[in-house]
C-alpha cells in the first residue's frame, strides 16, 4: 500500500510537473507572441514614420525649386485645407454653428475670392467651400473678353527695352492667336537696342565695318524675328562704339606711350504717325548734319512707299556707310 501511495504520489507530482511546465510554456509563448506582436506594430510605426519623413523631404525639396510666389501659394493652399479639416471636425462634435465653422474658414481665403457670395452662402461652410472651388478654378486666357486680354497684355509688354538679339517674350509664344494679338503691342511699345560687332579694324584700331556689321545684324533680326511686324516698329538705338589711339608724343625718355580709348555715339530713330520718321545723334554738329541729310530722304522714300514703323529699318541699312568710324564725322 506504501508503495502504491508513493507511484501515486510520484504520478500526481509528475503530472503536476508537466503540466506546471505546460502553463509556463504557454506564458512564454504568449509573451514571446505578444512581443512579437508589439515588434511588428513599432516597425509599422517607424514604417510609418519613415514614409512620411521622406514624403515631407519630397515636399520641402520640391518647394525649394519653385519661386517664392509659388511657395507661398503651396504654404497658403495647406493652411486653408486646414481651415477645412478643423470646420468639418467642429461640425462633426457639434462644438460650433456652421456661422462658425464659415466664418473660421474665411479666415484663411483672400478677400478677392469672396465677392459675389450670397450672404446666405456665407454662412453655410459646405456650400461656401463649393462656390470657393469653383471661383478659385483656372481659367484660359483667351476665355477672358477682348478688352480684358488687351489690357494683360498691354500691361505685360509695357515700356520695355530689348536688344535685338534677346528672344520674343514668352506671352507672345503661347500659341498663334495669341501670338497675332501680342506682336504688334511688343514691337510699338518696345525699345530696341542695336549694338554691331566689330570685323576688323584699321591700323589705329578705328572700326571700319561697323556699317556692314549693323546691316548685317538689322538684316536678319528682320529675316528671322521680326518680318511683317516691321510695320509696328516705333524706336530703336542704335549704339557705336569706337576705338582709338592716340600716337606717341615726344621722343627719348620724354616720349609718351600709346593711349587707347573709346568714343561713343548713339543714334536715335523713332517713330510716329503725326511727325513720321524722326532720327537723332548726340556731340558734333557735323553727325548732326549728315543725319538730318539722311532722314530727309529716309522720310522721302517713306512716304513714296507708303511705309510706318518699318522705315527704321529702312534708315539703318540704307546708308550704312554713316556708321562707320569716320562716317558722322566724330573727329
Amino acid at each position: 500500500m506504501e508503495t502504491l501511495s508513493q507511484g501515486s504520489n510520484f504520478e500526481t507530482w509528475k503530472l503536476h510537473m508537466d503540466a506546471t511546465l505546460r502553463a509556463k510554456d504557454l506564458d512564454d509563448f504568449q509573451y514571446c507572441h505578444a512581443q512579437r506582436v508589439k515588434f511588428k506594430d513599432d516597425e509599422h510605426e517607424d514604417a510609418k514614420a519613415r514614409d512620411l519623413k521622406i514624403q515631407r523631404e519630397a515636399l520641402s525639396e520640391a518647394e525649394c525649386k519653385l519661386d517664392p510666389e509659388a511657395i507661398d501659394y503651396a504654404a497658403r493652399l495647406r493652411e486653408v485645407m486646414l481651415e477645412r479639416r478643423r470646420c468639418d471636425a467642429l461640425l462633426r462634435h457639434r462644438k460650433a454653428r456652421p456661422s462658425t465653422a464659415a466664418r473660421t474658414l474665411l479666415k484663411a481665403v483672400a478677400a478677392s475670392l469672396t465677392q459675389g457670395i450670397s450672404q446666405d452662402d456665407m454662412n453655410k461652410p459646405f456650400a461656401l467651400w463649393k462656390v470657393l472651388e469653383q471661383q478659385s478654378k483656372p481659367f484660359r486666357f483667351l476665355d477672358l473678353p477682348a478688352e480684358m486680354q488687351n489690357r494683360i497684355s498691354a500691361h505685360t509688354l509695357a515700356n520695355g527695352s530689348q536688344s535685338i538679339e534677346a528672344a520674343q517674350p514668352g506671352i507672345t509664344r503661347v500659341n498663334r492667336q495669341i501670338r497675332e494679338q501680342t506682336l504688334p503691342m511688343y514691337y510699338t511699345s518696345t525699345t530696341f537696342h542695336i549694338h554691331p560687332r566689330k570685323a576688323d579694324k584699321s591700323l589705329h584700331g578705328h572700326a571700319k565695318t561697323l556699317g556692314s556689321a549693323t546691316e548685317t545684324m538689322v538684316t536678319q533680326w528682320v529675316e528671322r524675328s521680326v518680318g511683317e511686324n516691321a510695320k509696328y516698329l516705333r524706336r530703336a538705338i542704335l549704339h557705336l562704339d569706337y576705338q582709338f589711339r592716340a600716337k606717341k608724343q615726344g621722343t627719348g625718355k620724354s616720349a609718351k606711350t600709346d593711349t587707347t580709348g573709346i568714343f561713343s555715339k548713339q543714334v536715335i530713330f523713332d517713330y510716329t504717325e503725326e511727325k513720321g520718321l524722326r532720327v537723332g545723334v548726340d556731340n558734333s554738329c557735323n553727325a548732326k548734319f549728315k543725319i538730318r541729310n539722311q532722314q530727309i530722304a529716309i522720310e522721302r522714300q517713306r512716304r513714296m512707299l507708303g511705309l510706318t514703323g518699318n522705315a527704321i529699318v529702312l534708315a539703318l541699312v540704307s546708308n550704312v556707310e554713316l556708321w562707320n568710324d569716320h562716317g558722322l564725322g566724330w573727329k
